[in-house]
């Protein structure tokens, strides 16, 4: 699903240009092409979402969807009770309101992963005595690479190891395991942990 057509690198990014020979290969020039796919699940599919869902659990998605966010493609449609529908992954910083990207971090800004892994607590914690499903896709690790700076930092000062050197990188798979970490402690906290499967 949605991992574009087998001509998706053929065009050269707007405002780019390529030395002769470097630059995206035709798509009968690469050596793997791009299945045919589509953007939206066929009606009728069952999620798991809508499995657990009939079952009387309580659904939560936060994270990347991938598919067609729009009318029937919408995570609510597809078995989730609550969602929190992202701004493009364009940038890993949100206005505080968690509704735009944000781009200039001379304003108010927050970092995505630490938007979902509130809310996604948030749900656990209101969801502590049902039945319930979380499905967190953090948008981490993925382009473009975006950390907090002190992160950056901390990773910068230390001397590549093993062909690692970039200190963005890095600091970004920190915030992905902190925001997974807040949900393990979250089920900790509230005694949840010996009555609930989690599959990372």
């Amino acid at each position: 699903y949605t991992v574009g057509s087998k001509l998706r690198f053929d065009k050269t990014p707007k405002g780019k240009k390529h030395k002769p020979g470097r630059g995206p290969l035709k798509w009968n020039e690469r050596r793997i092409l791009a299945a045919e796919n589509a953007s939206a699940l066929p009606d009728g599919t069952i999620t798991f979402a809508k499995a657990l869902q009939a079952e009387g659990y309580r659904t939560g998605f936060f994270g990347k969807w991938g598919l067609d966010q729009k009318g029937d493609n919408a995570p609510e449609q597809k078995g989730f009770d609550v969602s929190v529908p992202m701004p493009s992954y364009v940038s890993h910083w949100i206005t505080p309101d968690g509704k735009k990207k944000q781009t200039d971090l001379t304003k108010p800004h927050k970092y995505l992963s630490d938007h979902l892994a509130d809310r996604a607590v948030q749900f656990i914690e209101t969801n502590r005595d049902k039945p319930f499903l979380l499905f967190y896709p953090d948008y981490l690790v993925h382009v473009p690479l975006q950390a907090k700076q002190e992160t950056i930092d901390k990773y910068r000062a230390k001397t590549p190891v093993g062909g690692h050197r970039n200190p963005a990188y890095a600091a970004m798979i920190e915030h992905l395991d902190t925001s997974c970490g807040r949900i393990l402690d979250t089920l900790d906290e509230l005694g949840l942990t010996d009555n609930t499967l989690v599959v990372f």
